[in-house]
């Protein structure tokens, strides 16, 4: 996996340096988990946490279970998908899409290129290239789609981390 180190501005002068990781995370532990009472704090993710929503929202696409895809999304999300033309920004829409158009192909994607600014505490982006193998419903054939994405994660006042931007698009032959 190609990384690069993103210098990224924060307020009164202060920079934050992250590099991008390739490490292995597992589903539902890290920057995702509620805290047991009262508002959170923003805070501000390491790569590693930013790279464990990516591996979370993965490990939720092999579940098959729309919802539990949706459930990763911010009440005000924004997807534009890897195969549908139009925006969806409802969570019905973002629900309905997984349910009907992506989630049949059984999809896992593997981030090739990765790129992580953690803009400020409480918001973080994910942005890179990824192959997806996908499987076609009919035919039980395999095959890799290629694609470039951008996540923006933000700490909700419950204290989990949500997409609240997702883009995912073939990259072009």
């Amino acid at each position: 996996m190609r990384t690069r180190t993103v210098l990224v501005p924060l307020l009164a002068g202060v920079a934050l340096v992250t590099t991008a990781c390739g490490g292995a995370a597992v589903a539902g532990q890290g920057p995702a988990a509620a805290p047991s009472s009262g508002p959170a704090s923003p805070v501000q993710l390491t790569d590693a946490e930013v790279t464990d929503l990516f591996t979370s929202w993965n490990a939720a696409l092999a579940t098959g279970d729309a919802q539990q895809v949706a459930d990763l999304y911010a009440p005000d999300a924004v997807l534009l998908s890897t195969l549908s033309g139009d925006v969806k920004d409802t969570p019905e829409e973002i629900r309905g899409y997984f349910a009907d158009t992506f989630l049949p192909n059984r999809p896992q994607g593997e981030i090739t290129e990765s790129y992580i600014a953690v803009e400020r505490p409480g918001l973080a982006t994910h942005t890179g290239l990824y192959d997806f193998t996908v499987t076609d419903p009919a035919t039980g054939q395999q095959s890799v789609v290629p694609a470039r994405f951008t996540y923006v994660y933000s700490q909700q006042p419950d204290g989990r981390w949500l997409i609240s931007s997702h883009h995912s698009s073939k990259v072009p032959a």
